[in-house]
């Protein structure tokens, strides 16, 4: 059996064109999914370089995806400290904070690694 395996490595700059830029070259590695993981990948993808870009040390965000017949993976690194803060619903408004409960609802699985700001993602594919 041959397995398809399909990846996406980008360096980004912090400015908030990078978001647009990002989705943008998602297209090939999503190709054939189902319309949901498509959306949800570029949803995910979406919340976390805006994240990057807001939050970040501006420097350049790296942006890897990996996909196989199974799952798609993602990270999004920053160069940050590795502070992340995960707003309450009582912190959360008009400034934001709404970015990586975002993430956790439409991934199967999520998290930081340690002592950076790189953001990891997956989702099983439909």
């Amino acid at each position: 059996m041959h397995v398809m395996t399909r990846e996406l490595d980008i360096t980004l700059p912090p400015q908030p064109e990078s978001v647009g830029a990002a989705r943008h070259a998602l297209v090939d590695v999503l190709a054939g999914l189902d319309d949901r993981t498509q959306q949800g990948v570029k949803v995910i993808v979406s919340e976390l370089v805006t994240n990057a870009i807001k939050h970040g040390p501006d420097q350049p965000i790296g942006l890897r995806i990996w996909r196989d017949e199974g799952s798609i993976r993602g990270e999004i690194e920053d160069e940050g400290s590795g502070t992340l803060h995960v707003w309450s619903e009582s912190e959360r408004g008009a400034q934001g904070g709404y970015g990586l409960p975002i993430v956790d609802a439409m991934s199967d699985s999520w998290g930081v690694h340690d002592g950076n700001t790189r953001v990891w993602f997956e989702l099983v594919a439909s």
